[in-house]
């Protein structure tokens, strides 16, 4: 690293939480109950919307798949059933410590998410640690105009913390994530959340399969306490 890394910021789902699983449950579930030919969705059509909004991810489904919706119906009978499913998600594995730790060591942190707020409340019943640490620097969909992969939501964040974003570090999971990152001007994190988000190409600063192989100190960041036995 030839700058010092002085801010982190974190996309959430499939990043931080496991959502994108029900993200994809659900969105089969409106193929299958509006296709007149329902089939599965494949990673060429997740490719083309997944960490986009909410309006640019129901025209995809609705026109690769043949949905008998219009954009507002499919995207109100989706928050419905999703808002059934998101209690239940889980922590990505790495993401809980790596939080705490960067907290803990008062590194300034804040999450940029596509989600509105009133489903990232949702998302974060059971996740208080990510309140605890973020909470006041929780940049949602509701807060920009331009989203993923425009640069809008971390150049936010940025001025949130008050760094410069060539000193913060992005951690995104989708390909529209990073390239938002990478727009942004910042050091981008690269840890796919399937393989359907996995592209060589990007030039991220780092891909990793998961939060867990990240080494804070190679990003100047204060290393792991290690465990005395």
């Amino acid at each position: 690293m030839s700058l010092e890394i002085k801010a982190v910021i974190f996309d959430v789902d499939g990043l931080l939480l496991d959502t994108e699983s029900l993200y994809l449950q659900v969105d089969q579930s409106l193929v299958n109950d509006y296709s007149k030919e329902p089939r599965k969705i494949t990673s060429r059509e997740r490719k083309l919307y997944v960490g986009t909004t909410q309006q640019h991810s129901m025209k995809v489904i609705i026109e690769e798949f043949g949905l008998s919706l219009t954009i507002e119906e499919a995207i109100e009978i989706r928050a419905e059933r999703l808002r059934k499913v998101f209690p239940t998600c889980k922590e990505m594995p790495g993401a809980h410590k790596l939080v705490e730790h960067l907290f803990k060591n008062k590194i300034p942190i804040a999450t940029a998410t596509s989600s509105s707020r009133r489903d990232m409340e949702i998302k974060l019943q059971n996740h208080q640690w990510i309140y605890d640490s973020m909470g006041k620097n929780m940049i949602c969909g509701d807060d920009i105009t331009n989203h993923k992969p425009d640069p809008e939501i971390f150049l936010l964040a940025a001025s949130k913390l008050n760094i410069d974003p060539q000193y913060c570090l992005v951690f995104e999971d989708s390909i529209n994530g990073v390239k938002a990152g990478i727009n942004a001007g910042m050091n981008t994190i690269h840890v796919p959340s399937g393989e359907d988000q996995r592209d060589t190409s990007l030039k991220s600063t780092e891909m990793i399969d998961s939060i867990e192989d990240f080494v804070p100190e190679k990003y100047t960041l204060v290393p792991y306490e290690k465990n005395l036995n």
